[in-house]
């Protein structure tokens, strides 16, 4: 069985590991990372950011079209995060940085922006998440992984 976006092949420690097991893998590591966030981190992190914009809640509002009395209780975490849609026009309206907005979307229980484009499930992401959580690869090895990841990305980022 191929499931659409999953790793069709991976080498780990000798052992041939299925498209199955390394999707739902990178599938659950994603969403238990998602559902530890709890809805006060969304909201003071909102809240700091409107704050540091110098908005108050009804103008943050008139720029999203929302209630300030919404956007109230979400800063004091009453209210359950929005939808994606919503969190990015509070980012575009906060003028949010690119990392900025991936840590508010974050907070609200979404995935940051590229992860959400490629999908959890993407075979390159699957493939890194398997080497990174890997108990058995030493940490230190697991660390110059990253360094080597890193060092590729920013050829093409110039970071």
């Amino acid at each position: 069985m191929r499931l659409p976006g999953a790793l069709l092949l991976c080498h780990v420690d000798q052992d041939w590991l299925s498209p199955t097991i390394l999707s739902c893998r990178c599938f659950a590591i994603v969403t238990k990372m998602l559902h530890t966030l709890d809805m006060t981190s969304f909201g003071s992190l909102l809240r700091a950011h409107r704050q540091r914009a110098g908005l108050s809640l009804p103008a943050l509002g008139r720029r999203v079209k929302l209630d300030f009395s919404y956007l109230s209780r979400l800063e004091r975490g009453q209210r359950e995060p929005p939808r994606r849609a919503t969190i990015l026009a509070l980012a575009t309206a906060l003028d949010l940085t690119g990392d900025e907005t991936d840590a508010l979307l974050v907070a609200g229980g979404q995935l940051p922006q590229a992860l959400a484009q490629l999908g959890p499930l993407d075979p390159t992401i699957s493939q890194v998440t398997a080497v990174l959580t890997d108990p058995t690869i030493p940490a230190a090895d697991r660390q110059r992984f990253r360094q080597i990841v890193a060092l590729l990305a920013a050829q093409w980022h110039g970071r």
